[in-house]
């Protein structure tokens, strides 16, 4: 519950609320590596790398099969100019990470576009923004994941996704 009202105040940008609502879930459950993901990417969104790493680097001790926390780790390696780790973050934490949801998708979409595939990841957003129409909601979130990418100068393509992904928020229905 605590992790769910992080991620409700971390959209809210009520940084503080989310931080002590991450903290309560770790010590609620300290091996709970999603709460320390969460928290990292709380830090990464407050450009505040080094908490991030040391949190991605907990919830990966705690998991190492957590796929959210090793692509982030790539989105903090990327952030620190060190595409090469970024990238292998990214591969490793696709094999981790869910195929068949939908957020998953438009996850794994942004990190394609991320690894180079370009064109391909792009054809993929449209599609699955045309075609399925995924709620606002679920879209922010991975807008949230979309500017953290866009902030790495060196990756290509981004801004194409954040632009549609932009656009679906806006004409999305209310």
């Amino acid at each position: 519950a605590y992790n769910n009202l992080g991620c409700l105040y971390r959209s809210r940008e009520q940084w503080e609320d989310a931080i002590n609502a991450f903290n309560i879930a770790i010590e609620l459950n300290p091996l709970d590596s999603t709460a320390y993901c969460n928290l990292g990417l709380l830090y990464l969104l407050q450009n505040n790398l080094i908490e991030a790493e040391q949190a991605f680097l907990t919830a990966i001790k705690i998991n190492s099969y957590d796929g959210d926390a090793v692509l982030s780790l790539g989105i903090l390696k990327a952030l620190q100019r060190n595409l090469e780790q970024a990238k292998t973050n990214w591969q490793t934490g696709l094999k981790l990470y869910p195929e068949y949801s939908q957020s998953a998708r438009l996850y794994r979409t942004l990190y394609a576009i991320a690894l180079g595939e370009i064109e391909s990841g792009l054809t993929t957003l449209q599609q699955i923004l045309n075609q399925e129409k995924p709620p606002v909601g679920l879209l922010r979130y991975v807008m949230e994941i979309a500017h953290l990418l866009q902030r790495c100068p060196q990756l290509t393509g981004i801004n194409e996704a954040v632009t549609m992904i932009e656009k679906a928020i806006s004409t999305h229905p209310s």
